[in-house]
């Protein structure tokens, strides 16, 4: 999925997000996220630390199951390649950024 400038012109990235895909459903999660819960803070290794004191069991979570992607304004769950577009869009960051991910350091 990509999104168009038009699209994407009132959306922006609010923080950095994981979606631990675990095929159960739990209420309350970002909008499109149909199964696994979405944890979310100011950057990735924010988010895993505190899924470490929470207990959350990593052997469990890994490539393909845990998704690495952000939060918009409107709490949309979208991954890095996304985020990547809407942050350009939104000004965010530069439109010259010359990479293929978003990663939250790009932000700050």
């Amino acid at each position: 999925m990509s999104y168009s400038k038009n699209e994407a012109k009132d959306r922006y990235i609010l923080c950095s997000a994981i979606h631990f895909d675990d095929d159960k459903k739990y209420y309350n999660q970002p909008t499109r996220i149909t199964s696994g819960f979405v944890v979310v803070g100011r950057r990735h290794m924010d988010i895993l630390n505190i899924t470490d004191i929470l207990g959350v069991n990593k052997d469990i979570f890994n490539e393909n199951n845990m998704v690495y992607g952000f939060i918009t304004n409107d709490n949309i769950f979208v991954n890095r390649k996304m985020g990547l577009q809407i942050a350009k869009y939104s000004g965010q960051v530069s439109k010259d950024l010359n990479v293929r991910e978003l990663l939250s350091e790009h932000l700050y």
